[in-house]
């Protein structure tokens, strides 16, 4: 039995079967129960377009089992996935996330599957990405690293249920002990996501789980080749209209179904090299997000 998918939707149908079409290429998903959860409609328009996903989904067969939840209220992205997902994780051990807008390669399920099952006793790997910014060209299969990507990752249960409620002041201590370079090692933008959360101007939870891995000194996995591509982005997105990633792609047979356990630990050369193509690949979001983080702290 494989670890059990989730799947977040809300309006875009077209997106939504997208990403089915690119998950069913997984041969996985003949054994894999799969849950849907539909955010509610803020208004009749769109509750046109929640009710095709629904009868969309149930069409679909080639899971081994699925459970729709369809929430009759509008819940917002964060709310909604945040329920959701601590609704499986009190239900499974380990699960696999995904987003309507995003595209998978037919290796994502097999990487996610071998992975949770090659670290699920060892307490130091918190979080499996599949989401790199770039294809780098290195010998090994897959890093490790204190980043994470929201974009089609994995985890444990156990992991997972550590993520509580944070508090401001706890934030607020945090952003004033300017933690910020750390913190946005290979993630450019979580410093400036949390503040933004903190003053209330955004509501977003991923960084919420980063900073929950952060302070109990976790690490993630993340391959050298993308396994997965966001496709989302427009003006119906819900928080980010601009793509910075949108040449990432796909490459074919890229794990080749040999994937070794290496050691939990961080190896700085390595991490140097990656940093450094990650900056020169980078510049225009580097810069725009110093600007942005520079006026909030003047704001203040």
């Amino acid at each position: 039995m494989h670890a059990p998918i989730i799947v977040f939707t809300h309006k875009r149908l077209d997106h939504l079967k997208k990403l089915l079409i690119s998950l069913k290429k997984n041969p996985e998903c003949k054994t894999s129960k799969v849950y849907f959860f539909i955010d509610g409609p803020k208004d009749k328009r769109n509750k046109l377009n929640t009710k095709k996903i629904f009868y969309y989904l149930k069409s679909i067969k080639f899971f081994k089992s699925k459970k729709i939840v369809y929430r009759k209220k509008n819940l917002g992205s964060a709310k909604s996935i945040l329920e959701g997902i601590n609704y499986v994780s009190k239900k499974e051990k380990n699960f696999i996330v995904l987003e309507e807008d995003l595209i998978v390669s037919d290796e994502f399920l097999f990487f996610c599957n071998k992975t949770l099952k090659l670290y699920k006793n060892d307490q130091k790997i918190w979080h499996i990405n599949c989401w790199i910014f770039e294809n780098l060209d290195f010998s090994q299969k897959f890093f490790i690293s204190t980043h994470m990507s929201c974009w089609g990752w994995a985890t444990w249960s156990n992991r997972w249920l550590k993520l509580k409620k944070i508090k401001k002041k706890s934030i607020y201590l945090d952003v004033k002990r300017n933690f910020k370079e750390k913190f946005d090692y290979l993630n450019t933008g979580s410093y400036l996501s949390l503040i933004l959360n903190y003053k209330g101007k955004i509501d977003t939870w991923a960084v919420y789980w980063y900073y929950t891995i952060f302070k109990n000194k976790g690490y993630a996995i993340t391959p050298f080749k993308t396994l997965v591509v966001n496709r989302g982005f427009d003006f119906n997105s819900t928080n980010t209209k601009i793509n910075y990633f949108s040449k990432s792609r796909i490459i074919k047979k890229t794990i080749n179904y040999k994937i070794q356990k290496i050691k939990p630990s961080i190896n700085n050369i390595l991490l140097s090299k990656i940093l450094k193509i990650y900056n020169s690949k980078n510049q225009i979001l580097i810069i725009l997000n110093k600007l942005k983080v520079f006026k909030e702290s003047i704001l203040r």
